[in-house]
């Protein structure tokens, strides 16, 4: 069974060199948008940015950083990065389900993830998720271009 732990500030630094390997893991994957130090940052720094651990039973399955949303028509949890452990539980209805009561605790109308891995697509739509922008991104060179 799924359960999730939400992890206070004063345990951020404790805690913080577990889930270092994961966010390794997930910016090889997805290119990185922002290094280690940024990240830790924002979960010391910025309020409505959240640390939570996942267990399945007794083992440790992962983590995900969420973050709320503000704007000006509505607010979102976005489930900001996540990382599970290969062959430790699985990502099911149960886990949206959690997901859902965070989001409400919270006082959101959306959750929100972002991903560009073919996984995450269909999990996407099996879970009533809608795409809703597509971001396209260029690096500027510095050099006169």
């Amino acid at each position: 069974m799924l359960t999730i732990e939400y992890i206070p500030l004063p345990m951020i630094d404790s805690v913080f060199p577990l889930i270092e390997k994961g966010l390794d893991r997930i910016n090889g994957r997805n290119g990185k948008e922002e290094n280690n130090e940024q990240i830790l940052w924002a979960l010391k720094n910025n309020p409505r940015v959240m640390l939570y651990f996942a267990y399945w039973g007794d083992l440790y399955m992962g983590f995900f950083i969420a973050k709320i949303d503000q704007y000006a028509d509505r607010r979102e949890f976005c489930i900001y990065k996540g990382f599970k452990i290969p062959g430790v539980g699985q990502i099911d209805d149960a886990t949206w389900e959690l997901v859902n009561e965070l989001a409400q605790k919270y006082e959101c109308g959306y959750i929100t993830f972002y991903s560009n891995r073919k996984g995450w697509q269909r999990q996407a739509g099996k879970y009533g998720f809608q795409p809703k922008t597509v971001q396209y991104i260029r690096e500027i060179d510095h050099a006169g271009r």
